[in-house]
């Protein structure tokens, strides 16, 4: 399958104010280029701005997750109604453009990864039998997936419709930027039920084949993606794309400035990333530390922009430097409220309205800053095993 000029869409809702369903604006596009045996490649990808839903008709969504040298690793979802109500199916596919194939199930065997694969899955929730499991660090030192299989088996570990791999459906989460790469595998899903075959995947942390490391590195040179850095790469403009924003706005004074990295950058290409940047670059803090009104909107924007980002209410810490003025104040402190991705309690957003809203809000961020020190030390990603392997 020829997957040139396809329009995959990536199923990321970018919840914002103003967002670009409300707006009536088409779904912003963003494309990626790379090559494959010097033969240029280019997909043009759709940011759908919304879940997916079941519909009476049949329904077929493409979701890019990784693009490396040949391989485009794409997720199926398949989504219909029924007599018995909504029904929805999903799995990964890679596609390879050229003449190069890759069979992951060989490579581990050929190359005695397995037991990493095999470890990684026994920490899925679900499995049955764990407590005859052997230890983790044994599981990871079997070469072999198919034999260490066969050895929990026998131990009464687990159950064989548990430890079921798809080693050809896979997407490359990541890289070290060494040898190794994070990969997401797919696996039968155990109670996968016609009504709900959801795709079942395992992360895990292998010795990258020798061949693939010139196209890791084209990744992260932006010729390829990462599927980690998808989310970001379909909220920020192309280089080429934001070396002409930035000769734009450069020309611009500070009101129109914020005003065109708003409706151009932010809601007409839909790219808040990309937008916040720019603020980060045209309204730096003054080095005299007072906060002229244009820097105070802008700072009050970026808080907006990066919505349901790890960055958001970091960013909007700022209220607590300087003297803001109430207009500003209150703009910033209900764009943190709107941030999403909050330990615990809901910001108080009765805080908005206060005579004081900076100081209302205050022992709340402190609470979610303590918060998120705990939570720090434990790994919220249950699907990835250990990290890179040592040399």
């Amino acid at each position: 399958m020829n997957l040139t000029g396809w329009c995959l869409g990536i199923l990321l809702a970018i919840v914002a104010q103003g967002s670009a369903s409300a707006a009536g604006l088409k779904p912003a596009q963003r494309v990626l280029t790379w090559n494959v045996e010097g033969v240029p490649q280019r997909l043009t990808v759709l940011n759908v701005d919304g879940p997916v839903l079941p519909s009476k008709e049949p329904d077929t969504r493409i979701d890019l997750r990784s693009v490396i040298g040949p391989m485009v690793t794409t997720r199926f979802m398949h989504t219909w109604l029924g007599d018995s109500g909504g029904y929805v199916t999903e799995f990964m596919r890679v596609e390879y453009r050229g003449k190069y194939r890759f069979s992951l199930g060989r490579y581990l065997e050929e190359t005695g990864q397995g037991g990493r694969v095999l470890a990684a899955m026994l920490k899925m929730p679900g499995v049955p039998s764990k407590e005859r499991c052997p230890p983790s660090s044994e599981v990871k030192e079997q070469p072999s997936f198919t034999k260490g299989r066969e050895q929990l088996f026998a131990a009464g570990c687990a159950h064989p419709k548990w430890l079921t791999l798809e080693p050809e459906a896979f997407s490359v989460l990541n890289w070290d930027d060494a040898d190794n790469v994070l990969l997401a595998i797919q696996v039968f899903h155990p109670e996968g039920r016609r009504s709900s075959n959801q795709m079942e995947r395992v992360g895990v942390w292998l010795k990258a084949p020798p061949e693939w490391s010139p196209w890791l590195e084209a990744a992260r040179r932006g010729e390829g993606l990462f599927e980690d850095q998808r989310y970001d790469w379909v909220r920020r403009l192309s280089p080429l794309e934001i070396a002409a924003v930035r000769a734009r706005v450069a020309k611009l004074k500070r009101t129109a400035r914020r005003k065109f990295i708003a409706e151009t950058v932010y809601r007409a290409q839909q790219a808040p990333l990309s937008a916040a940047d720019l603020v980060d670059e045209f309204f730096p803090e003054p080095k005299d530390g007072g906060l002229d009104l244009d820097t105070q909107w802008a700072w009050s924007d970026r808080v907006l922009y990066l919505q349901h980002t790890p960055l958001c209410r970091k960013s909007a810490e700022v209220v607590f430097r300087g003297q803001w003025a109430p207009e500003t104040e209150k703009a910033i402190v209900f764009n943190l409220t709107q941030c999403g991705g909050f330990y615990g309690q809901a910001p108080p957003k009765d805080c908005v309205e206060h005579a004081a809203p900076s100081s209302c809000i205050k022992p709340w961020v402190e609470a979610q800053q303590e918060q998120e020190r705990s939570a720090s030390q434990f790994s919220l990603v249950h699907d990835r095993e250990g990290a890179a392997p040592a040399e």
